[in-house]
């Protein structure tokens, strides 16, 4: 039995391990059966004798197609590294022959891509920040939104807008917090903060202005904080009658009093009131202020008084400058606990304000009504607008990165013109096409990844300076995570593997115009350059103007954006 005709064609496409055994098979049992044809035997007979002095065909069949295909498998994956590695050394001694224009496009390409990855570990530190404490995720940040002002009371704290065209806000009256706390069904635990600017801290005989947090009882043990040495603040400490008392966060602690482990008990004066220090929040925790603020200095909110020069804020229900978060209980969800805490805002307003629904049930537009989200970052309106503007800043170095592709793809597009003979040899000697390509996008690659393994580098100081940046808007120090983690290298590569294909494209079309006889018929390298073949490096050469000029408007415009909203006054504290 002969193989048919149409599979010999199909072996041109590749290797058929298990037609290949099945013609070996049959070749053998054919001959065999003809040997016993010859000696006597009937043909049918000959084809079952054959068969049984063979064995098991099937299971025969079986166990060579595995062999077959384990074999082919072995010898693909070996061919596949061979070239490879050919390749590799190929493309590394190519750039060592022309190390200026390596070195070039390799800085270039790294200034591109670090400072992208830098941006994209400063959004990924100020977007995925969360508190580092127990189960972040069951917090809850408690808000509350009006479709019209609320002039009934004074508001301390952030203010935004809707979708709806309405307001927001996270403050709430002292009178507000204290029925919430009272509601313990879906919440195991609720707790109230504030900041206070600037506070006038006496330490050792030293004056320093600091910034600090006022804390119910609550606040650390919902959070489930451990102090770095003494205590924190606790329920007993946020009662009027109370001995004042004051944690220190850790960095005011190293660089105030040079982590001196005797502070506690040490009395401090806070705006000319005597505080004792009884503790040291652990390291890495800088409290649950927007971010940028961190606060120096913890006070109970019981004392508040003391250090707030203002009108009684404790007794006053028009005075709205807290802010609350709570812990969710197992199995509540966000939902659940709005719709059970929501009357309880309602009830407030009703009975400190004097804001009651109409005969009809529905409330004014003024009337503050409570929402839920997730707790697991604090306050975030600061967060969302540095990330807005982080994103904005990345759009910009994207343009940079094209940019700096283009330049690339024009000096290697120069570079190829010296090649073009070099290409024609190797297609007349019968490499293919697609195997020229591979090799040019391998030196593309290869400069690729020093460009992006320098580029990673770089965004290592990048970040951090970055990060330096932007706390100079603040009073104090961001504490942002930038170290890479395994979403910052996979951005980094893919980031390399777009730039080394990006700017790969151009010389790779140039030399799939390549005309063998023409080219070597010609002595002049420069041979075979039609108006077509150049029309590429003229489109490389207006795109990085387009590019360039779009670039300095954006980058104009920006910071034009940024200096006017630095300059803008928000209309409350």
């Amino acid at each position: 039995m002969s193989t048919p005709i149409w599979r010999r064609y199909l072996r041109l496409f590749g290797t058929d391990v298990a037609a290949d055994v099945d013609d070996e098979l049959q070749f053998h049992l054919t001959m065999r059966t003809e040997e016993l044809v010859e000696e006597g035997w009937a043909p049918e007979e000959a084809r079952q004798e054959a068969e049984r002095l063979f064995g098991n065909v099937s299971a025969v069949a079986s166990e060579c197609r595995q062999l077959g295909e384990r074999r082919l498998r072995t010898q693909r994956r070996s061919s596949f590294f061979k070239e490879l590695s050919g390749d590799l050394a190929f493309a590394l001694r190519m750039a060592n022959g022309r190390r200026l224009l390596s070195a070039v496009v390799i800085v270039s390409l790294a200034l591109g891509i670090g400072v992208n990855i830098a941006i994209f570990s400063v959004i990924k530190g100020v977007r995925l920040d969360r508190l580092p404490v127990e189960r972040a995720n069951e917090l809850v940040l408690f808000k509350w939104t009006a479709q019209e002002w609320p002039r009934l009371f004074s508001l301390h704290g952030t203010l935004s807008d809707t979708e709806t065209g309405g307001i927001m806000s996270s403050s709430f009256s002292f009178s507000a917090y204290r029925r919430l706390a009272e509601h313990q069904d879906v919440l195991s635990s609720v707790f109230a903060f504030a900041p206070i600017d600037r506070l006038n801290v006496n330490v050792n005989g030293e004056a320093v202005l600091a910034e600090g947090q006022v804390v119910s009882g609550t606040f650390f043990p919902a959070l489930g904080l451990r102090p770095k040495i003494g205590r924190l603040i606790g329920p007993g400490d946020d009662r009027p009658e109370s001995a004042p008392v004051v944690v220190l966060s850790h960095t005011f602690w190293r660089r105030q009093l040079h982590s001196d482990p005797s502070v506690l008990g040490r009395t401090v004066t806070i705006n000319g009131h005597p505080f004792s220090v009884i503790g040291i929040v652990p390291r890495g925790f800088d409290g649950t202020l927007q971010i940028g603020d961190s606060p120096s200095i913890y006070l109970p909110l019981a004392q508040v008084q003391k250090v707030v020069l203002r009108q009684r804020v404790l007794e006053s229900a028009n005075h709205w400058f807290l802010r609350v978060m709570g812990r969710l209980e197992p199995g509540v969800d966000l939902e659940l606990a709005r719709s059970a805490l929501a009357p309880l805002l309602l009830r407030t307003v009703e009975e400190d304000l004097g804001v009651a629904p109409g005969s009809d049930g529905v409330l004014e537009p003024s009337v503050p009504q409570l929402i839920l989200l997730s707790g697991a970052r604090a306050l975030d309106e600061r967060r969302a607008d540095m990330v807005g503007a982080l994103t904005a800043a990345l759009g910009v170095t994207v343009l940079v990165l094209i940019i700096a592709c283009a330049n690339a793809a024009t000096l290697l597009l120069a570079g190829a013109v010296a090649r073009r003979k070099e290409m024609a040899v190797r297609l007349s000697l019968g490499a293919g096409m697609s195997r020229i390509t591979r090799q040019l996008i391998t030196e593309n690659l290869i400069l690729a990844a020093a460009a992006g393994v320098l580029g990673f580098i770089l965004s290592l100081w990048m970040s951090r300076g970055m990060v330096l940046l932007l706390s100079s808007q603040f009073d104090s120090q961001l504490a942002l995570d930038v170290a890479p983690d395994l979403g910052v290298l996979g951005f980094a590569v893919l980031a390399s593997l777009l730039t080394g294909i990006s700017f790969g494209i151009a010389p790779a079309l140039k030399m799939s115009k390549i005309q063998p006889a023409e080219d070597l018929r010609s002595g002049d390298e420069r041979a075979g350059q039609s108006k077509s073949s150049l029309r590429i490096g003229r489109v490389l050469v207006v795109g990085q103007v387009a590019l360039s000029l779009i670039l300095l408007v954006v980058a104009g415009l920006f910071f034009q954006t940024v200096t006017r909203l630095a300059s803008v006054d928000p209309g409350f504290s």
